[in-house]
C-alpha cells in the first residue's frame, strides 16, 4: 500500500473499528509465543505486538483509520503487548459489533526493523526465527536412480523427492550433508535430527533403501518446521537444479527403484492389518488397499473410510482424498502404541446399515464400532439401556444390539471437540453432525454439556463454507423468510465441511426411507423470535477477507441443495433459531405446518490470506 507511510502518527492513538458484513475488515500477525525481547519503537522499549498485516480497502478497518503495520498495543481498553497471536485474535473475535484499538503507526522501512516477515532483504538472515510452529509438507523419497558422471563416468546414487506425488528434484546424500551444515550456522540454536551413516563404499541395493528411508524421516522431521521448510536454503535444495536429472532421465544406468512400506491400519474389530504402500500413495489408494485386505465387500466399502485418531482416542478425523496415510502414520507413530490409521464407518443413514445385515463383514466391523461409542460415550444410553446392550453383548446378539443402538441419540453422528462460536458470548459448544441435521449443544469452555440443544435441519441449511482465513466452518441458514449466517471456530473446520456435505447428500439418495430424530425431543428447542438472543444479536456475517499480496486462492463457498427431511417438525411462524444459554427453557412443539423449500442462495465470495494471517 504506497499510502501506508503518509501522514504517520507516531503516537499510541485509539481506532474503533465497526463491524459490518465484511467483519472487521484486517488481518493481524506476528509471533506465536507470549513474552519476547524489547524492542524500541517511536523511542520507548516494549514488548513484541501482533502487527495489521493486511486491512481491506473501502472495509471497516480501514475507514476507522487502521492502517497497515500498525502495532496493536491495547484491544478493548486490554494491554496486547508480549501476548501471543491465538490470545490476541481471541480478544478481538469477544468484540461483537465494536471494536477499539489502540495502536501505534510505524512505516514499513521500521515495520521491517521490527519483523523479520516485513520487508526483509534477501541477503539479511533473521535475527530471532520462531520455531515453535509446525507444518504437515508432503515430501516423500518413494525411490533412487542411478546415474553416471558425465566427465569420469564413476555411477552414483541420487535420491528422488516428490511433493505430493510429483518429482520436484533428485539430490545426492553429499548434498543432503552440505544442506545439513548449512543449515546448522543458520539456525545454531535448533537441534538438527541426525543423518544416515556415512560409508566409505558402495552400498547395496538394501543399504541404499535403508538410506532412502531415513533421509525421507530427517526430511520430514526438519521440513515440520515452517520456518526451516520456508528458509531459502531449502527452498534451493527442494528446487529442480539444472544439473539434476529427473526419474526419467534417458542418460540413467538403471531403471528407477520404486519402493514400498509397511502400513499398519487398524479395524472396527481391533484387529491391526499391514498393507504394503508406497510412501506418496494417498488415501484413495490406500482405502482400496486396506477394504481388500479386510476383505470387505465392493457395496460395504462405499460405507467406511480412513480416519486419524487424535485426541488421545476420543475423537476420530477423517483423512482426505488427497492426503498421505503414511505419512500420517510415520508421524504418529511415537504417540500411538500401534497406529494412528483407522478403517471407520462412515456413514449418516441408519436404513442404509439395516441393508447390510446379510453382509458379515460389515455387520461385524458396524457391532464392533457402535460396541466402542458405548464404551467411549460417544453416544450415551440410560443405565437401563446400557444393561439390556451388555446382556446382548454376552450373547453376541449384533443385529438386535445394533437395532437398540440406533434408537439412541446421535448414533451414526459425528461429534467434535468443544469450540467457540459466534452466536455466544460466553462458552462453547459441542457439534453434532447426524442425519436429521446440525446440531449445536451449550457447554461451557472446558465443554461440560449445559443440557440445551438445538437442531438446523438441513432443509434450513442455504450454504456452508470454511473460512480458512479465521479456521472457521461457516454456514447460512433460512428462517421465516430470513437469512443469517453463523461460525463455528475449530481446527476441524475442513471435516466438519465433509460432514455436512456428505449428510446433505444422503438426504437425497432415492431409496432412504425417513427416519426418526435422533436428538432426544427433550433438549430439542425451539424459541419465539420475540426472545432477543445471542444467536440473533451475534449471528456472523458472510465470511469476507482482505485481499492483499499475501492472499492465495480461496476455497470456493459450497452451496448444497436442500431436501425437505419427511419425519422432522417444521418451524412456525413464530420461531427462530437460537442457541440457547444453559438456563434457557425449551418451549413445548407446536403442531407441524407444512413449510416450503427456502430457496438457494448462492454464497458469497471470500478470499483466503495468507494461513499465518487471521482476517478479522
Amino acid at each position: 500500500m504506497s499510502s501506508a507511510d503518509d501522514e504517520i502518527d507516531e503516537s499510541p492513538h485509539e481506532v474503533i473499528v465497526r463491524k459490518n458484513h465484511l467483519g472487521f475488515g484486517f488481518n493481524v500477525r506476528g509471533q506465536v509465543n507470549e513474552g519476547g525481547t524489547l524492542k524500541p519503537i517511536k523511542g520507548q522499549l516494549y514488548a513484541p505486538m501482533q502487527y495489521v498485516s493486511a486491512v481491506l480497502e473501502n472495509g471497516p478497518a480501514k475507514e476507522g483509520g487502521l492502517r497497515l503495520y500498525d502495532r496493536i498495543l491495547e484491544i478493548n481498553g486490554e494491554s496486547a503487548e508480549g501476548l501471543k497471536h491465538g490470545t490476541v485474535v481471541d480478544l478481538i473475535r469477544r468484540s461483537t459489533n465494536e471494536l477499539r484499538l489502540t495502536v501505534i503507526s510505524v512505516s514499513q522501512e521500521e515495520a521491517a526493523h521490527l519483523d523479520s516477515s516485513v520487508a526483509q532483504p534477501s541477503s539479511q538472515a533473521p535475527a530471532e526465527r520462531d520455531l515453535s510452529e509446525k507444518r504437515a509438507l508432503p515430501l516423500s523419497i518413494p525411490d533412487t536412480k542411478e546415474n553416471a558422471d558425465d566427465s569420469t563416468g564413476e555411477p552414483y546414487t541420487v535420491y528422488n523427492i516428490y511433493l505430493s506425488g510429483r518429482h520436484i528434484c533428485s539430490r545426492r546424500f553429499s548434498e543432503f550433508d552440505t544442506l545439513l551444515s548449512k543449515l546448522k550456522e543458520r539456525f545454531a540454536d535448533f537441534s538438527f535430527p541426525r543423518l544416515p551413516m556415512k560409508w566409505p563404499w558402495k552400498l547395496n541395493a538394501q543399504a541404499t533403501d535403508q538410506r532412502r528411508r531415513g533421509l525421507e524421516e530427517w526430511l520430514d522431521q526438519v521440513c515440520a518446521f515452517r520456518a526451516i521448510g520456508e528458509d531459502e536454503l531449502m527452498l534451493e535444495f527442494l528446487k529442480q537444479g539444472a544439473s539434476q536429472r529427473s526419474p526419467s532421465s534417458s542418460s540413467s544406468k538403471s531403471p528407477t527403484r520404486r519402493t514400498t512400506v509397511e502400513l499398519r491400519a487398524i479395524l472396527p474389530d481391533n484387529r491391526a492389518i499391514a498393507i504394503d504402500v508406497e510412501p506418496s500413495a494417498t488415501e484413495a489408494t490406500v482405502f482400496e488397499m486396506a477394504c481388500a485386505k479386510a476383505k470387505l465387500s465392493k457395496e460395504a466399502c462405499q460405507y467406511f473410510a480412513l480416519f486419524e485418531v487424535i485426541e488421545e482416542s476420543v475423537f476420530y478425523r477423517k483423512i482426505r482424498r488427497n492426503e498421505f496415510p503414511h505419512r500420517i502414520y510415520v508421524s504418529n507413530h511415537p504417540t500411538q502404541t500401534s497406529s494412528a490409521v483407522f478403517l471407520r464407518r462412515w456413514l449418516f443413514t441408519p436404513s442404509k446399515e439395516v441393508s447390510m445385515t446379510k453382509d458379515d463383514v460389515a455387520l461385524n466391523f458396524f457391532y464392533r464400532q457402535a460396541k466402542e461409542d458405548i464404551q467411549k460415550k460417544r453416544v450415551v444410553a440410560t443405565s437401563s439401556e446400557t444393561r439390556q446392550l451388555t446382556q446382548l453383548a454376552e450373547t453376541e446378539d449384533k443385529v438386535t444390539y445394533l437395532n437398540t443402538v440406533r434408537k439412541l441419540p446421535h448414533y451414526g453422528g459425528v461429534s467434535f471437540p468443544h469450540c467457540p462460536c459466534d452466536a455466544r458470548k460466553t462458552g462453547h459448544i459441542i457439534v453434532t453432525v447426524q442425519r436429521d441435521g446440525f446440531v449445536v449443544a451449550a457447554c461451557g469452555e472446558d465443554g461440560t454439556p449445559q443440557g440445551q440443544e438445538t437442531v438446523f435441519e438441513w432443509s434450513m441449511i442455504v450454504t456452508a463454507e470454511t473460512d480458512i482465513e479465521e479456521d472457521a466452518f461457516v454456514f447460512k441458514y433460512s428462517r421465516n423468510n430470513k437469512e443469517k449466517w453463523m461460525r463455528v471456530y475449530t481446527k476441524y473446520y475442513e471435516y466438519m465441511l465433509d460432514c455436512v456435505d456428505k449428510a446433505m447428500k444422503e438426504q437425497e439418495w432415492d431409496d432412504v426411507e425417513p427416519v426418526q430424530a435422533a436428538v432426544s425431543p427433550k433438549k430439542k428447542t425451539k424459541e419465539p423470535a420475540a426472545a432477543a438472543t445471542e444467536a440473533e444479536a451475534a449471528a456472523a456475517p458472510a465470511p469476507t477477507a482482505a485481499a492483499t499480496a499475501e492472499t492465495k486462492p480461496a476455497m470456493a463457498a459450497k452451496p448444497k441443495k436442500k431436501k425437505p427431511a419427511a419425519a422432522a417438525a417444521p418451524a412456525t411462524a413464530d420461531d427462530d433459531v437460537e442457541v440457547p444459554e444453559a438456563e434457557s427453557k425449551p418451549k413445548p412443539k407446536k403442531k407441524p405446518k407444512a413449510k416450503p423449500k427456502p430457496a438457494e442462495v448462492a454464497p458469497e465470495p471470500s478470499a483466503a490470506p495468507d494461513p499465518d494471517d487471521d482476517g478479522l
